[in-house]
């Protein structure tokens, strides 16, 4: 009984280990039916055919078999190769988990789709006709068995639903096609080693790079066709380059960048066919090889600030054109020809840098400078045989030196100073004082077109009396007027102090100096000054000097300063308006700053100070005046009066209008607005008004269209003149008055002088409203300010750098409303002092402080004590009724000295 009862057991034990071995859903390949169909269930044992998502194809030997249209079950290839043939203009699909160590053949013409997680396939795989298309790297099973291209094979890695998803360390052979067939970009297709064999092909419609891997020519050439862009970045080493055509670049994009090796030499070439480019990205290494170029091929920058680096994008080797090509790129970008240029083919620099360094460049067409900037080392830089012209808006920049040998000396300098030479107004001559600092004294044999300062040290254009001239730009260094010029720029001529991200440009008005851009009228964008669009800029006029602008464009760009300086006597006037604003801090990270110390700053309407969220426009006025017009718009193309806008300080951005003396004015009984919004939620907005300064305008608006929008507005001396102060009802905004011992003046009779929510609060300096013979009330409580105020703050570091006041951010601490600003030796570029502009109230801990912007770093400060800001008492002032329709908070004393 026991035996019979441990042999049942046995049986039990074994039925349990058959059905894991053989699940349900389990068919073996036989091929019995001797047919290769997927479909037949004669070639499945059992008998029937694997179709479900729970189902197992295995093959245990090599078959050749039909893709399966769609089937969404595991394969397992035990041993052998596991060919799949797909029939001609079909994509059928493997969406299930391929697995095993078998190898895997994909059979054409048709598209086999490999979409599963293979990462259980160790065997290798092999595309001998038709296409692969592949969704991830997991599709290719391991990392480690290769994957094979042959002549007749296509991969297809466009076949995932996301950009950069695709990155393949496996070792790959390609003797046919690899290609990207979809709009999304693969910027890590592959970051293994890619070794090329006969007839190798990249193409597609969507970028795909090879990134810090190995592409190994293996002597052999790779064609570049499609018209999508194909990259060899990062730290990839490009190896086994063959004598003669390296790579055939039939259209599209061929692009090297970041630090890729390369092994080869001048005996290897790239053929750019017409239409195609061959482009560098911040390249470290020099390309070694020679460069064929047909006509229309372009030569192009893809980055944004190689121009401060000659040592990046430079082509070594022999440079031939066949026909005309392009030399193109961004903004403050450089590309360089330091092998020979030749052939019967012109050269266009359309856009972005490109230095010419060979003196042996025999190529016989023309060179055209058309847009871009072009940068021939000495005179025989410049093919002899090739005609030169300069002309919409390009910029032939020169470098002065004492000797041919280094530079172009002051008599190659004016033998290309023709009108053969020099087409319109807008061809530019750049002068780069990186050797020496050069002085002109006269005018330039007649030279009326545009003038750029390039490199360190100083150029002096010394011209005296009317001149006209085309644009005038400095990328660098100091460019002085002469303290008796008068420069016109004809429109469309713009002045730009914008050296790139990093430098320093200055401009410098000097005596009775003038500067002016043509006045277009009203309605129409205008010329504008340009000061700190990627780097530092600063214009300062001293004396008696001038500057007529369409428009301001004060620090635009993330890391940007921009600067304006006004000394007594000075006058900068503004033909902004409604569709041409003048922009003072403009985008996220930026900093603007016009600084009047006696100056007048007049503009014929729309000024904004800190547009875009994280932006910074600052306009301090120690005397001198700000003037907006107003009243009615002029007719469009008149020139004079009023261009419609208003003055902005703050939208999404932070602005603050810092005046201790002299007038602020916006005309015309038109307002300014405060903290109304730009594009996205949120600002800060201050005024402050101090000393003996009188800032006037109809009203303030405050907040407009603009949630959790701050504004403050500081009265610490002199008059802040208006009918009142408006808040508009947006969630989380916020406006508050700070009396501190100025006064608000009533010009007009208003209903109310703070509306909408606007709260006041007296500081111990104490508050005055002026009614000058009005009937107003405040419309909500005189209050006390309540809780710890920040009293007092030390300076750490100085900093270093520093071209204007850093904004000074003080957050924490639990309060609200402190606002503080940096003195500044601007000679010395450091922060000398904080000085508190309002203390603020609520504070229960020390805020910390910040500094941001203009144009230096390293500062730092420290709130060293918070204290009770009680104390400020009220005083009303002028003929007329003040009714106090609230409850009032302030503990100083109340005084009436005129009216009631």
């Amino acid at each position: 009984m026991n035996i019979n009862r441990g042999t049942c057991r046995y049986w039990a034990v074994f039925f349990a280990l058959s059905v894991r071995l053989l699940p349900a859903g389990e068919y073996l390949w036989t091929g019995a039916a001797a047919n290769g169909l997927w479909d037949d269930a004669a070639n499945w044992t059992p008998a029937g055919v694997p179709t479900e998502t729970n189902d197992l194809a295995s093959f245990t030997a090599s078959a050749s078999v039909a893709s399966p249209a769609a089937y969404t079950g595991g394969v397992s290839v035990a041993a052998g190769t596991l060919t799949l043939f797909t029939p001609a203009d079909v994509t059928n699909v493997l969406a299930g988990p391929v697995s095993g160590a078998g190898a895997l053949v994909v059979e054409g013409p048709g598209t086999l789709a490999l979409l599963g997680v293979n990462s259980a396939f160790t065997g290798p795989v092999a595309v001998t006709n038709g296409t692969l298309l592949i969704n991830d790297e997991a599709a290719l099973g391991d990392a480690v068995a290769e994957l094979t291209i042959h002549p007749s094979g296509v991969l297809d890695i466009g076949g995932a639903t996301a950009s950069d998803a695709i990155k393949i360390v496996k070792p790959v052979t390609v003797a046919g096609t690899v290609g990207n067939f979809s709009t999304r970009n693969q910027s890590h297709a592959f970051g293994g080693r890619v070794t090329v064999a006969a007839g190798a092909r990249f193409t597609g419609s969507g970028r795909f790079d090879i990134r810090n891997g190995t592409l190994d020519l293996g002597g052999h050439m790779v064609t570049k066709t499609g018209t999508n862009s194909v990259q060899i970045v990062g730290v990839t080493a490009v190896t086994n380059e063959p004598s003669g055509t390296a790579f055939n670049v039939q259209a599209g994009e061929l692009l090297f960048a970041d630090s890729v090796t390369f092994s080869g030499t001048s005996a290897s070439t790239v053929e750019v066919a017409s239409a195609a480019r061959l482009a560098v990205y911040l390249l470290v290494h020099p390309i070694p090889y020679s460069v064929r170029a047909a006509a229309g091929t372009a030569l192009d920058i893809r980055d944004t600030s190689s121009v401060q680096n000659t040592n990046l994008n430079i082509y070594a080797g022999p440079i031939q054109l066949d026909g005309d090509i392009r030399a193109t790129g961004f903004a403050n970008t450089l590309q360089s020809l330091r092998g020979p240029v030749s052939g019967p083919g012109g050269l266009t620099a359309a856009s972005g840098e490109l230095l010419l360094a060979n003196p042996a460049n025999d190529y016989s067409g023309t060179t055209v400078v058309s847009n871009g900037v072009l940068r021939p080392l000495t005179p025989a830089a410049l093919s002899p045989a090739s005609a030169l012209t300069v002309r919409n808006g390009g910029t032939l920049r020169l470098l002065s030196a004492p000797t041919a040998a280094e530079g172009w000396t002051d008599t190659d300098i004016a033998g290309v100073l023709t009108p053969s030479v020099f087409l319109d107004l807008t061809a530019t001559l750049g002068i780069d004082t990186s050797l020496r600092d050069v002085s002109l004294t006269a005018p330039l044999a007649g030279f009326t077109h545009g003038l750029a300062k390039y490199g360190t040290g100083t150029l002096g254009y010394l011209v005296s009396g009317p001149t006209e001239s085309g644009p005038l730009a400095v990328r660098e260094g100091t460019l002085n007027l002469g303290p008796a010029s008068a420069l016109t720029l004809p429109a469309p001529a713009a002045i730009s102090v914008t050296p790139s991200l990093g430098r320093t440009g200055f401009l410098n008005l000097p005596g009775g100096a003038s500067l002016a851009t043509e006045d277009l009228g009203q309605g129409v964008s205008q010329p504008a000054l340009y000061a700190g669009t990627t780097g530092r800029g600063v214009v300062t006029l001293t004396n008696t000097a001038s500057a007529s602008v369409g428009r301001l464009d004060i620090g635009r760009e993330t890391g940007s300063a921009g600067i304006i300086r006004l000394a007594a006597g000075t006058r900068l006037h503004s033909r902004s308006g409604t569709g041409n604003t003048g922009l003072v801090g403009i985008n996220n990270g930026s900093y603007g700053c016009i600084q009047n110390d006696g100056g007048t700053v007049t503009n014929n309407g729309d000024v904004v100070f800190g547009l875009a969220a994280g932006s910074c426009g600052i306009y301090r006025q120690t005397a001198g005046a700000f003037a907006t017009a107003g009243g009615t718009v002029a007719p469009a193309g008149t020139q004079g009066g009023y261009y419609g806008g208003l003055t902005y300080i703050g939208r999404s951005g932070t602005g603050h209008a810092y005046i201790s003396g002299g007038s602020f004015v916006q005309h015309g009984g038109n307002q300014i607005h405060m903290g109304s919004r730009d594009t996205v939620n949120g600002g800060l907005a201050v005024l402050t008004v101090d000393g003996d300064a009188s800032v006037s305008a109809d009203r303030i608006d405050c907040c407009a269209n603009n949630p959790d929008s701050r504004v403050l507005i500081n009265l610490l001396g002199g008059t802040l003149s208006l009918r009142y102060i408006w808040r508009s009802a947006q969630a989380g905004s916020a406006a508050a008055v700070n009396f501190n011992g100025g006064t608000f003046r009533v010009p007009n009779n208003p209903a109310t002088l703070f509306q909408g929510g606007t709260s006041c609060l007296i500081y111990p300096g104490g508050g005055t409203i002026d009614t000058a013979g009005r009937n107003a009330t405040p419309g909500t409580s005189l209050a006390g300010a309540p809780g710890m105020g920040v009293d007092a703050i030390a300076l750490g570091s100085p900093g270093s750098g520093y071209l204007a006041p850093p904004l000074v951010t003080l957050s924490g601490g639990g309060g609200t409303g402190a606002v503080a600003f940096a003195e500044i030796d601007a000679d010395a570029g450091t922060v000398t002092a904080v000085r508190i502009l309002n203390p603020g109230a609520g504070y229960s801990s020390r805020p910390s402080v910040t500094f941001t912007g203009g144009g230096g770093g390293g500062a730092s400060a420290t709130v060293t004590r918070i204290a009770p800001q009680t104390g400020g008492g009220f005083t009303k002032a002028g003929a007329g009724t003040l009714t106090l329709s609230h409850p009032s908070t302030y503990t100083g004393p109340t005084a009436v000295r005129g009216g009631t």
